[in-house]
């Protein structure tokens, strides 16, 4: 049988779903930078964007994958998933934000993209804060 490092099995662990939500949408995010800095130009065309902002975009995505599944291989758990919850609740709000007050020249495509990156985040932030609520309770 599989067990972590703390000597519990993987199937009664109770941080197992938010160290899954964690990786899931790290790895996730940073795959979405990879296929944009591989497409950045026809992104670019699609959704109204600079390629200076899709390739900042890419960045940030990758490094995210990295440091998520960094974060996520962390003993202690909580904050870290707390704070990747309301990091995604930001996102999210960010999204609404920017199609909302047309600050950025988005295309058809591009509103759509935004709104499915939103929705994106407000996902495993939802699936990060019921991991985060499946843990122990502190003291």
């Amino acid at each position: 049988m599989s067990t972590n490092s703390a000597g519990r099995s993987l199937s009664t662990s109770t941080d197992s779903l938010l160290r899954l939500a964690i990786r899931l949408d790290a790895t996730g995010t940073g795959l979405l930078g990879l296929a944009a800095t591989a497409f950045a130009h026809s992104l670019s065309r699609l959704s109204g964007l600079t390629l200076t902002q899709i390739y900042i975009s890419a960045v940030a995505f990758v490094l995210y994958g990295i440091v998520g599944n960094l974060l996520a291989a962390r003993p202690l758990i909580r904050r870290i998933g707390t704070g990747l919850s309301a990091f995604n609740f930001v996102g999210t709000a960010a999204a609404f934000v920017i199609v909302a007050s047309a600050i950025l020249p988005l295309t058809g495509a591009g509103t759509a993209i935004v709104l499915g990156c939103g929705a994106y985040t407000m996902f495993f932030g939802l699936l990060q804060l019921v991991g985060v609520r499946r843990l122990p309770a502190l003291g």
